[in-house]
């Protein structure tokens, strides 16, 4: 077993690197399974890719959207497959976010001489709070856990 200059040993960090990863993926999941509503800038960018076709999607989006193409061919490609439920809408957002989980692993696990790299894998609980909601920070863990 390899022992690192900190104390840490390689199967620790394997453990730990694998709970990271799990975590930033079920954060992923999980969030996109609450299937909130729509934010109204999301709500214009949806109705451009349902009522448009593939050829509209390459004018102007209307009420003064902008979405980067490939995004809309892709939600486009994944309405046409599946329909235009708010799960549909937002899965390619999920898809892109759980392959940059993999990505980011690869790239820090390249960079750096650890071979299990922890940051930029974990779960970020920013991402997927809102200003209106009450996220979990210190102050409500210890209001919730009393």
């Amino acid at each position: 077993m390899v022992k690192y200059p900190d104390g840490t040993t390689e199967k620790a960090l394997m453990w730990m690197s694998l709970a990271f990863l799990l975590m930033g993926i079920l954060g992923r999941i999980v969030s996109w399974s609450f299937n909130k509503t729509l934010f109204l800038d999301e709500a214009y960018v949806a109705s451009t890719v349902v009522q448009r076709d593939y050829s509209g999607l390459f004018l102007p989006m209307d009420y003064q959207q902008g979405a980067p193409l490939g995004f809309l061919l892709a939600v486009k490609t994944l309405v046409y497959l599946f329909g235009s439920s708010e799960f549909t809408l937002r899965a390619w957002s999920l898809l892109t976010g759980l392959g940059s989980i993999g990505l980011f692993y690869l790239i820090l696990k390249k960079r750096f001489s650890y071979p299990f790299p922890l940051a930029g894998t974990e779960y970020d609980e920013s991402a997927y709070c809102y200003p209106e909601e009450h996220c979990l920070d210190q102050e409500n863990i210890r209001r919730f856990s009393r």
